[in-house]
């Protein structure tokens, strides 16, 4: 994994403001960088975010975070919380074995292939809870309403950060490497609860 400077770079204030305004509403890091448009690919491929909140843990009070990154809460819970905007699964999609699992698809499957092209589905549901999110805060903080209210065109996928994250983690334990435009096809679907299932392995000729 890549791992360089530790400081974010925000364009202003609002995007500042509006980056910590997430983060306290029980989001994972790489969903408040996606949600205010920070597109370099490095920040997501992190393997611990501790440095890079440091400078935000002031304004996060109520909050606390372990070593990677990922929150914990300062009131007493036992354990982590999952982000709410994608319920763990871009929060610890690179710490579990989802890659190992994938790439054995790819290792066993009988077709004929150079490479693959990865398919994504997150819960629907996910969507409106990022929109409910933006929505609140904007309710909350009148003066971001009209940077917030821009972001709809900002946003990232949650889809496309899980296959900036993992397809180096797939093309190093199968040996194929990703081909936006592969036919090939390896598809992947999140249900809820957010459990992994793989849905299909299928070749378009």
């Amino acid at each position: 994994m890549e791992e360089k400077k530790q400081q974010l770079e925000f364009a202003g204030e609002n995007q500042r403001r509006s980056f910590v305004e997430i983060l306290k509403r029980r989001s994972c890091v790489r969903c408040a960088l996606r949600i205010i448009g920070f597109k370099e690919v490095y920040l997501y491929r992190m393997t611990s975010y501790k440095d890079l909140l440091l400078p935000f843990l002031k304004d996060m009070s109520s909050l606390a975070y372990d070593n990677s990154g990922h929150i914990f809460s300062a009131e007493g819970a036992v354990g982590p919380h999952l982000c709410q905007l994608c319920m763990g699964i871009l929060q610890y999609c690179d710490t579990c074995q989802l890659g190992d699992r994938l790439a054995e698809v790819l290792k066993n499957t009988q077709y004929q292939r150079s490479d693959y092209k990865l398919k994504v589905k997150f819960p629907r549901y996910l969507t409106l809870t990022q929109y409910h999110v933006v929505y609140e805060i904007s309710l909350a903080f009148p003066s971001l309403f009209n940077y917030l209210h821009r972001l709809d065109k900002q946003m990232i996928p949650g889809k496309d950060i899980f296959k900036w994250i993992m397809a180096p983690f797939i093309n190093k334990r199968s040996g194929l490497p990703v081909n936006l435009k592969g036919e090939f096809f390896l598809c992947v679907a999140f249900e809820y609860p957010p459990e992994i299932e793989l849905v299909s392995v299928c070749f378009y000729g």
